[in-house]
């Protein structure tokens, strides 16, 4: 936690706010109110303050948004804290705390079939592509398309020209982002940053869901403000109506996601499209930092152009200065962060939890994780997707760069429940296909009846050829078990229960069992996210009469199942199968965005381990020692052909910033002098750091220097094949 320590007004909730801080909260706001929050100045405490003001002054209910899971569940936590609950309308709530993609999600799930068809070709039971899935409909790109490559680059280059319209993309990259949008509307799908855009559209032109939507909320408070895409800035523009009241705080000093769409200027660009009186404040009292961090950080800002103007400061102690070292090349850079580890935990009872050793790449820190081990040092690094080990985590292929040709039990699991959510993904059809060894021919005949769909099986079934229809049964069969499973659930289906019987009805070998046993495991975190009971309920046997070899010989006849579907009816006349099939979706939304969110949590990080991690990963965390290695020009600046642009160089100051501001006690900054026998240079970010806040130093000498033992025999370097379709940077 920071050391913030603002004045004691002894008055409830406002007790822990700074002059400047209550400025933004008593803010008019009935204007459009923009907050310039510096690093560690406090920021979610007085989104918290501001949002719990326009509730006791009636302006609710309140939306505020953020950018990951872990930011929205802390917002959450702590404003449900500070808001004490009085009567209100039945049913009302008085805030709500998003993600933009949930938000994205939930528009598009509020809107009618009809109009969701009319705008985006999709039907309200869509499914959402997590990133596995949208690499295997790359793979199916590349294949329709004839050309060889990887699907991960193809996909980078599909999702970048989304990103980025106006960039030039070439012939061969258009004409695969067109048929992998086909592929998705044919599944009924989106992937997750379909989410934001879709909605956007859907804002603009139904006048009367964005009539509903503008109603909805009378406030609305925007965390992280200039990490916003256009299509974010879009779509909060569209929810604004001509009297809600409009809070974006952030730092462009912080702007360091481009690559998703992100700019600086986002802040100015607030000031010139929303309508009204608008007013800008600052906060830049840092409480987190040492003075001698805070003045190295302003430092190495200042010279970012185009920079809205404002100057940190700190009421903190001076603390030790920023060191900056060289070492001789890389063994003994990673000998010096050892020692350093080694020297802040045993001398100093630092706990390793209290370190962290941030890089630009995370190639870099897969490279110093493996150098610290070496000299045993716990040492941890969180996944490139996610949150730890979190539902979707768990499903992708640890550490494949392609999609598996085999089906694994998690995957064949996860395919299973989307088909049942939506019976028109024929992504997920296709791999449950391979599953049960469904003859490659009769998929593609399916796929010729107008798409490998479930509804296309169903209506085939009894004109394929006898020796194929064993496996398609089969899988038939399953499909209609569980939907069968459902309907008979009373509504105490879990996420976790329906997994554990779409296993026992997979084809698979016991060499899959572990998967299986992660997939269940992970699906706990699943029922405790979406709210779901976990409880006493199993759906592994059935009670009644009817038994496997009785279904399957109805399925050959083409008969339906004898049930009491109709007698289950509620007297509103739901469906309990379409209930169940409704909270399973729900669930399978939330994972689909916890994988997208790619920043991690405190909670997350592992006790008594050192996190090795990347730049952009760190932001929002802090520890007490803060170790910045690899700080060379080539490496931070990044200095590639891709980033060679004056822009790219700004945000990797900014990434510079955002490392340095990480740290509360200490800094400790290293680079190396020699590489591959070639001179290395110091990162041109370090120059201008003044004595009165840094100190440097330069460490030993070549024959003190062990090299590191190699890990295995050399390999010649293999060249590597030229690729059809390149990436953007």
């Amino acid at each position: 936690m920071s050391a913030e320590a603002p004045h004691s007004r002894g008055n409830g909730w406002e007790e822990v706010l700074t002059k400047e801080q209550e400025a933004v909260v008593h803010a008019d706001a009935g204007e459009a109110l923009s907050v310039i929050a510096g690093a560690g100045s406090g920021k979610t405490r007085v989104i918290v303050a501001r949002a719990r003001r326009l509730i006791d002054q009636g302006i609710y209910p309140v939306l505020l948004l953020s950018f990951s899971r872990a930011a929205a569940d802390e917002l959450r936590h702590r404003l449900g804290k500070s808001v004490k609950e009085r009567k209100a309308l039945p049913g009302e709530s008085k805030f709500e705390v998003l993600t933009f993609h949930a938000l994205g999600l939930r528009i598009l799930r509020s809107c009618t079939t009809k109009v969701l068809s009319h705008k985006t070709g999709r039907s309200n039971g869509f499914s959402i592509f997590s990133f596995t899935e949208q690499r295997n409909i790359a793979q199916e790109v590349l294949r329709e398309l004839g050309k060889e490559g990887s699907p991960a680059s193809i996909l980078k280059s599909i999702l970048s020209s989304r990103i980025h319209p106006r960039s030039k993309t070439s012939a061969e990259v258009q004409g695969a982002s067109h048929l992998y949008e086909k592929k998705l509307i044919e599944s009924n799908a989106f992937d997750i940053e379909q989410l934001v855009l879709a909605a956007e559209l859907i804002l603009e032109c139904e006048s009367s869901v964005r009539t509903q939507w503008q109603n909805r909320f009378k406030g609305i408070l925007v965390d992280e403000f200039q990490d916003v895409s256009q299509s974010n800035f879009n779509l909060l523009l569209q929810l604004c109506g001509a009297t809600t009241s409009v809070t974006v705080v952030g730092d462009d000093d912080q702007s360091i996601y481009s690559f998703r769409g992100s700019v600086p200027e986002v802040f100015k660009l607030f000031e010139k499209e929303f309508r009204g009186p608008k007013n800008r404040l600052q906060l830049v009292e840092n409480f987190r930092s040492q003075h001698h961090i805070v003045e190295a950080a302003s430092v190495v800002i200042s010279d970012a152009p185009n920079r809205l103007a404002k100057a940190l400061k700190t009421s903190n102690p001076p603390g030790a200065k920023v060191k900056i070292v060289s070492c001789i090349n890389a063994d003994h850079e990673g000998q010096y962060l050892a020692q350093q580890i080694k020297h802040l935990h045993a001398n100093m009872s630092i706990p390793y939890s209290q370190i962290a050793v941030l890089s630009r790449t995370r190639a870099r820190s897969l490279e110093i994780r493996s150098r610290l081990e070496d000299v045993a040092i716990p040492t941890t690094m969180m996944p490139r997707k996610g949150r730890g080990m979190s539902f979707w985590s768990v499903l992708q292929d640890s550490g494949a760069s392609e999609p598996s040709r085999v089906p694994t039990a998690s995957s064949a699991a996860l395919a299973m429940v989307r088909l049942i959510c939506n019976e028109s993904d024929t992504s997920s059809f296709a791999l449950l296909a391979k599953v049960f060894e469904v003859p490659d021919d009769l998929v593609q005949s399916l796929i010729g009846e107008g798409g490998c769909t479930l509804s296309a099986a169903i209506r085939m079934k009894n004109t394929v050829a006898k020796e194929n229809r064993k496996q398609l049964f089969q899988l038939l069969f399953a499909v209609d078990k569980l939907k069968h499973n459902l309907t008979r659930s009373a509504g105490s289906v879990s996420l976790r229960q329906f997994l554990y019987q779409v296993l026992s009805l997979l084809p698979l070998d016991d060499q899959y069992s572990g998967s299986s046993e992660k997939v269940l495991a992970a699906a706990q975190e699943a029922d405790s996210i979406a709210g779901e009971d976990s409880g006493s309920v199993s759906l592994g046997a059935e009670q009644g009469s009817h038994n496997a070899e009785d279904d399957m010989a109805l399925l050959l006849k083409g008969s339906k199942r004898p049930s009491n579907h109709q007698a289950a009816r509620g007297s509103n006349g739901k469906d309990p199968r379409r209930r169940e099939v409704d909270r399973l979706r729900r669930a399978l939304d939330i994972f689909v965005q916890l994988e997208a969110d790619n920043e991690i949590s405190a909670a997350s990080v592992p006790k008594e381990s050192v996190l090795c991690t990347t730049i952009h990963q760190s932001k929002g965390l802090e520890w007490r020692v803060v170790l910045l290695p690899g700080m060379n020009e080539g490496t931070l600046p990044l200095r590639n052909h891709y980033s060679e642009s004056r822009e790219n160089i700004d945000e990797e100051r900014r990434l510079c910033y955002v490392a340095f501001t990480r740290a509360r006690e200490k800094l400790l900054i290293s680079y190396i002098v020699q590489d591959m026998n070639m001179s290395q240079f110091q990162s041109c970010f370090l120059q201008k750091l003044p004595h009165s806040c840094s100190e440097r130093e330069a460490l030993g000498d070549m024959q003190s220097v062990i090299p590191r033992p190699s890990r295995g025999p050399s390999k010649p370097p293999q060249k590597r094949p030229k690729k059809k379709l390149q990436t953007r940077g």
